[in-house]
């Protein structure tokens, strides 16, 4: 699995019909890492309310950020801390219905698409996407 932060997907302006100006992926991934990514969203940020690096998970392959999920009291989506390192802070429920959303990318009747994964958030101008082949 892949982790990427587009920037400026409109090219300064030049594309106006852009579905999302910034956004973060998942993508390229194995039906077994979307199952232990659940599981650790799971246990690590719903159960024992830590925060998850995503980037520092064995099956994940950060190519240019870094992504912390993060229990928060509201639904802030995906968060800038500097120009790499981002957050992405829901609340139980948010976490739990992206759990959900990933439930389909674990079968393999479901091998391709896309998903967006914040669509529920209050706020944030950067998206949350998973892709098995990157595009949307």
């Amino acid at each position: 699995m892949k982790l990427e932060y587009l920037h400026d997907l409109t090219n300064g302006g030049q594309y106006i019909n852009v579905v999302s100006e910034n956004l973060i992926r998942l993508f390229h991934f194995e039906l077994e890492e979307i199952v232990e990514l659940q599981k650790q969203i799971q246990n690590i940020v719903i159960t024992q309310e830590k925060p998850l690096l995503l980037h520092t998970l064995p099956f994940i392959t950060s190519i240019n950020c870094e992504l912390i999920l993060q229990i928060n009291a509201a639904n802030n989506g995906i968060q800038r801390i500097n120009e790499h390192q981002f957050t992405c802070n829901l609340d139980e429920k948010g976490y739990l219905h992206l759990i959900e959303l990933l439930t389909p990318f674990s079968n393999e009747e479901n091998i391709g698409g896309y998903q967006w994964l914040d669509p529920w958030a209050d706020s944030g101008d950067i998206d949350f996407l998973l892709s098995w082949g990157g595009g949307w």
